[in-house]
């Protein structure tokens, strides 16, 4: 069994950012997913 976690403490983090030409300090970002947790299996017969 594989347990995964991710952003365990769910803050908000930019994944890209970048300055938009031509605007008065305007920026353009993409924020990473929220906290996730996923639980992976495998069995054999």
């Amino acid at each position: 069994m594989k347990v995964v976690a991710r952003n365990l403490t769910d803050e908000r983090t930019a994944a890209f950012k970048n300055t938009i030409p031509g605007g008065f300090f305007s920026v353009a970002a993409f924020t990473d997913p929220p906290a996730t947790y996923t639980i992976q299996a495998r069995f054999k017969f």
